[in-house]
């Protein structure tokens, strides 16, 4: 993966991998009593898509994240999207109208 990749790399050594990151996560939970999911899949997923949600390409996010086809990338911006279109439904004011 490139230097620029979330959790699974590091620009400088040694690389900090999924079994640190998800180390972290365990301690974090504890001691914020965090009963929810949360592992490095689930950062990077959420990452992803708020990155895309703020107005980041996915190109871009292709590198930050290591992956080597813009195909995986793509997954992110189809949740986005349905994601986006759910809330708005859920929250616009012309439902009340």
């Amino acid at each position: 993966m490139p230097p620029s990749c979330l959790f699974y790399c590091s620009l400088f050594d040694p690389v900090v991998g999924p079994s640190s990151v998800q180390s972290v996560l365990k301690r974090l939970k504890k001691r914020i009593c965090f009963e929810g999911k949360l592992s490095p899949h689930v950062l990077r997923h959420t990452y992803a898509v708020l990155y895309l949600e703020n107005g980041g390409d996915t190109l871009s996010l292709k590198e930050l994240l290591g992956h080597e086809d813009l195909e995986t990338t793509a997954e992110y911006v189809t949740f986005s999207r349905r994601q986006t279109k759910q809330l708005a439904m859920r929250y616009s004011p012309g439902r009340t109208l």
